[in-house]
C-alpha cells in the first residue's frame, strides 16, 4: 500500500529538465524556419533545470496515489472518448464538453448518494454522546445500584435490578427510567460479512440524547452503576455542524454508482441541449467508463478503501496494510468496546488496548485485495466491450446495454468479498449490500434493453448524431413560443 508517492527532487530531476529542454531545441531545429520560434519553449525547462542543478535544491514532492490516479484515469478516458467518438461522427468538441459536464455532474451525483447514506452521521448536528462498555463478569450490577444522569430537561436515576447481565437489558432499564429526561440509550452493532454469512459483533452501549446541537447536554454524575458500565464521570453538549460540512471532499463521498447516475443525466441533459441523440453518444463514449474506474481502483488499493475480507483459503491477489490504515481502524474497532473510540481516533494505543488487539497491533492479517479484482475485471469489460463494438455492433444502444450487463454482475461478485460494509439488507438468508441490491436492478433492466435495441435500434450510421453547433444553438436559444416564420404577416378576422 503506498497511500502518498514520494518523489525526490534536486539535481537528478535539474538533469533530466535539462536534457528535455535539449531535446526539445534540437527537434525544432529541424523545423522549418516559420516553426523555429518554438525553439523558445525549451527555457521553460532550461531555467528550473539550471536552478536545481546548479543550487544543489533537494526536496520530496508528496502526491496522493488516490487523486494521481483519478488524474490519471481522466486524462485516459478522455484521450480514448475522443478517438472512440469521431469514429462513430461525433465531435471532439462535444466530447470536451461532455467530460466537463460529466465532472460535475460525477461530483454531484457521487455526493447526492453519500449524503443520503451518511447525513445523521456526517453532516447533521451531533448530540450529545457518552460510551460505555457494558457489564463485565467480573463487576456484574447488584440490586439497587444507580446511574445519575442529568440532560438538558432534567436528572433521572435509574436503579437497576442485578439481573441485567447483557447489553439489551442495561439499555432497556436505561431507556425506561431516563427516557423522560431525553436520554437515549443504544446498544452499538457492527455488522460485517464473513464466510459463513453476515457476523455481528457488540462493542457497548452509547448514550445520547434526542436533541442535537449545541444547546442540548448530557452527563454522567455519578452512581455506583457508572463505573460498572465503563461509563466515565463526564458532561459533553452536542455539536452545531456548519452546512458547509457537505461541500468537504475530504469526508468521502465518491460513490461509484452514484457518480455513473449523475454523469449519465447530465449528459442527457447536454445532449438533449445541443440536439444530439443521447443513446448514440453514449453508445460511442461508454466503453471509457471501466477504463477510469481502473485507475480509480488502483486509486483505492492505495488508499485502502473498498478492501477485502481476511482470507480463509484460495486468494488471487492479498494485501496487508499497516496499523492506523483505514482497513486496520475499521478491524481494531471492532475488537474494542465503545468507550476506546476516542483513544483510537488520537492514535493512542494503551497497554489493555494492545492485549485486546493482539496480533492485530502490528498490522491486518492477508485480506482479498477486492480492489485489484475490480480493476482487472473491469479491463476485460473494456476489452470485451471494444471487441464487441469494432465486430458485433449494428444498432445503437447495444455497447452501452452491454457494458451494464457485464458490470453488474462482476459489480456483485466483487461486493461479496468486500469487508468495508456495515450496512446489509438481508433476504433469503443473504446479507445484500446496497451496492448488490443496485447491480441486480441494472443487471435486470440492461438485459431486455440489450435485446430490444438489438431488434429495433436505429442503425449505426443511419443519420448523424448531432446537429451542427449552430443549429443546436439557435435551436436552443429560441423561445418555445416564437411564431413560426410569416406568421406576423398572416391577415386577421
Amino acid at each position: 500500500m503506498l497511500p502518498l508517492l514520494e518523489v525526490p527532487i534536486g539535481r537528478g530531476a535539474g538533469v533530466v529538465l535539462l536534457l528535455l529542454a535539449l531535446a526539445w531545441w534540437v527537434f525544432w531545429s529541424r523545423r522549418p524556419d516559420a516553426e523555429r520560434g518554438r525553439r523558445a519553449l525549451a527555457a521553460l525547462a532550461l531555467a528550473p533545470g539550471l536552478f536545481l542543478l546548479v543550487g544543489g535544491f533537494e526536496a520530496t514532492l508528496r502526491w496522493p496515489v488516490y487523486g494521481l490516479m483519478m488524474a490519471l484515469g481522466t486524462v485516459a478516458a478522455l484521450a480514448l472518448a475522443m478517438r472512440m467518438a469521431a469514429q462513430r461522427g461525433v465531435s471532439p468538441e462535444l466530447v470536451v464538453e461532455l467530460a466537463i459536464v460529466g465532472l460535475v455532474c460525477g461530483l454531484l451525483g457521487a455526493r447526492a448518494v453519500y449524503l443520503v447514506e451518511q447525513w445523521d452521521a456526517m453532516f447533521a448536528d451531533r448530540p450529545p454522546l457518552l460510551a460505555g462498555r457494558g457489564p463485565e463478569p467480573g463487576a456484574p450490577l447488584a440490586p439497587g445500584d444507580a446511574l445519575l444522569l442529568r440532560t438538558h430537561a432534567g436528572e433521572a436515576a435509574v436503579r437497576f435490578a442485578g439481573d441485567e447481565r447483557d447489553l439489551a437489558a442495561v439499555v432497556a432499564a436505561i431507556g425506561a427510567q431516563a427516557g423522560g429526561v431525553d436520554v437515549v440509550a443504544a446498544v452499538v452493532r457492527v455488522g460485517r460479512r464473513g464466510t459463513d454469512g453476515l457476523v455481528v459483533t457488540e462493542r457497548g452501549l452509547t448514550l445520547s440524547t434526542g436533541r442535537r446541537g449545541a444547546d442540548a447536554l448530557l452527563e454522567v454524575s455519578g452512581g455506583p452503576a457508572a463505573p460498572k458500565l465503563g461509563l466515565a464521570r463526564a458532561a459533553t453538549r452536542g455539536v452545531d455542524r456548519p452546512w458547509v460540512r457537505v461541500l468537504d471532499l475530504r469526508l468521502g463521498g465518491l460513490t461509484y454508482f452514484g457518480s455513473v447516475f449523475g454523469v449519465l443525466l447530465g449528459w442527457a441533459f447536454w445532449l438533449r441541449r445541443r440536439r444530439a441523440r443521447p443513446l448514440a453518444v453514449f453508445d460511442a463514449v461508454c466503453p471509457v467508463l471501466p477504463l477510469g474506474l481502473f485507475f480509480g481502483r488502483l486509486g483505492c488499493l492505495a488508499r485502502g478503501c473498498c478492501f477485502g475480507r481476511e482470507v480463509d483459503g484460495f486468494a488471487l491477489f492479498t494485501v496487508e496494510y499497516p496499523p492506523w490504515s483505514l482497513p486496520w481502524m475499521q478491524m481494531a474497532g471492532e475488537r474494542l468496546t465503545c468507550d476506546f473510540d476516542g483513544l483510537l481516533r488520537r492514535r493512542e494505543l494503551t497497554a489493555e488496548m494492545l492485549e485486546r488487539l493482539g496480533p492485530l497491533a502490528q498490522g491486518t492479517p492477508p485480506v482479498h485485495a477486492a480492489q485489484l479484482y475490480e480493476g482487472l475485471g473491469v479491463l476485460v469489460v473494456f476489452a470485451l466491450v471494444l471487441v464487441y463494438r469494432a465486430r458485433w455492433a449494428t444498432r445503437e444502444g447495444q455497447c452501452f446495454a452491454l457494458l451494464f450487463l457485464l458490470q453488474a454482475p462482476l459489480r456483485f461478485v466483487v461486493e461479496h468479498v468486500r469487508r468495508d460494509h456495515d450496512v446489509f439488507f438481508p433476504l433469503g438468508g443473504y446479507p445484500f449490500t446496497e451496492s448488490q441490491l443496485v447491480a441486480i436492478g441494472l443487471s435486470v433492466a440492461a438485459l431486455p434493453a440489450f435485446v430490444w435495441l438489438s431488434r429495433h435500434g436505429r442503425p449505426l450510421g443511419a443519420a448523424p448524431v448531432e446537429a451542427p453547433v449552430e443549429a443546436a444553438l439557435a435551436g436552443a436559444s429560441a423561445p418555445a413560443s416564437a411564431p413560426a416564420a410569416g406568421a406576423d404577416a398572416a391577415p386577421r378576422a
